[in-house]
């Protein structure tokens, strides 16, 4: 004789198993998230207040901000449009591919990129810049 479970016990048994597939796959984060690093890159001299700066390190251009003392503001320099390199212009960066424009804190004013530049968390101490790449 086979043996049958309720409904309720079947179905319970069913969001149960659900649940865990869905913590699994919630809980790892995604394999950008894992694989970036902190790395350190010397500036050849300090990041004044009020100034900005494009520094590369390896094969990545980024963009520096520094609106405060105490905070520094970093940036892929990579347009959200197409992918050309931003730079920077009087009071914003700018990409000299299709004119898109961004204020100093990586935010989208104009142009066709329509997203913000992706921002990196950065420390800045004297001339030593840390960034999570």
């Amino acid at each position: 004789m086979i043996s049958c479970c309720s409904r309720r016990t079947f179905l319970g048994a069913g969001t149960a198993g659900a649940s865990v597939v869905v913590l699994a796959s919630c809980g790892g984060g995604d394999e950008e998230e894992q694989s970036r690093r902190w790395v350190s890159i010397e500036l050849d001299q300090e990041l004044d207040v009020g100034q900005s700066r494009s520094v590369a390190h390896q094969d990545q251009q980024l963009l520096l901000h520094r609106p405060t003392e105490e905070e520094v503001l970093a940036f892929s320099a990579v347009c959200p449009h197409q992918g050309c390199t931003v730079g920077i212009a009087e009071e914003h960066f700018e990409c000299p591919c299709h004119g898109s424009r961004f204020e100093l804190t990586g935010q989208w004013q104009s142009g066709p990129a329509e997203q913000p530049l992706r921002r990196l968390e950065a420390q800045l101490e004297g001339t030593s810049l840390r960034v999570l790449l």
